[in-house]
């Protein structure tokens, strides 16, 4: 063979040597590296057959990286015992971590943790801290429950005017769940101000999303008139769009 080929394929084979060398020192302290494999494994092959205890290691080795996401998944893998088993006080522990480290997700899991007295002591204005932490973040379902908190006076001062804008905006979001709740309540007058034109409108916004319920409170708007004028021809059709869900 050529020497100056020979001292070629050498050098090749020394600087492909060196480049997965750093390649493997950099994974050693890469938590997204780690983070990501976890997400793989969690997923398995085609969305199939998750691996739990394979991404429990390499999350385990992201959040000691203090990955807040992956502080997030131990929290609730130790909270649900998927790849380990159950455990409140682990489950408490990295949730915290994940949301002191900034985590929305995280923040809004604590929240409901302080608020229930799940996994902790129940905390309200350590739950109402983090609520707004998560709705400030935009977080659609921390934004329903700051409302909530707001209108029931849950680790603050009792405020219909914030209620109702925190509920408002929860249900600018797409998503059919949180509108249908929040026009039940304006609709039922209890937490809030009764507000037939904001239970009709959000109603109205959850059915575009094709929520059964919703039409099925459209359907009792018409037909007891409640904010539009009675109808029955239009309860009807609603009821029958409703009863479409279960063929």
């Amino acid at each position: 063979m050529n020497i100056k080929r020979k001292i070629y394929i050498i050098s090749i084979f020394v600087i492909a040597s060196f480049n997965l060398a750093c390649s493997s020192e950099r994974a050693l302290d890469d938590g997204d590296y780690y983070y990501n494999l976890g997400l793989k494994c969690i997923d398995g092959v085609n969305n199939r057959n998750p691996d739990f205890d394979k991404a429990y290691i390499y999350l385990q080795k992201a959040a000691n990286l203090n990955h807040k996401r992956a502080q997030c998944y131990l929290g609730t893998m130790y909270y649900r015992g998927y790849g380990v088993a159950q455990n409140q006080d682990k489950a408490f522990l990295y949730t915290k971590k994940s949301a002191l480290n900034g985590d929305t997700q995280c923040q809004y899991n604590l929240a409901l943790m302080y608020l229930d007295g799940d996994c902790v002591d129940k905390d309200l204005d350590k739950a109402f801290i983090f609520m707004e932490k998560a709705a400030k973040a935009n977080k659609d379902d921390a934004l329903l429950n700051l409302g909530l908190m707001y209108a029931k006076g849950q680790g603050v001062i009792k405020d219909e005017i914030k209620a109702q804008y925190y509920l408002d905006e929860a249900a600018k979001h797409d998503n059919a769940i949180i509108r249908y709740i929040v026009a039940s309540i304006y609709k039922d007058g209890i937490l809030v101000k009764r507000n037939y034109e904001k239970a009709f409108f959000y109603y109205m916004k959850s059915s575009e999303l094709s929520y059964k319920d919703a039409y099925n409170e459209l359907a009792l708007m018409y037909k007891l008139g409640l904010f539009v004028k009675k109808d029955l021809n239009k309860a009807q059709e609603y009821y029958k769009i409703a009863n479409s869900f279960n063929q």
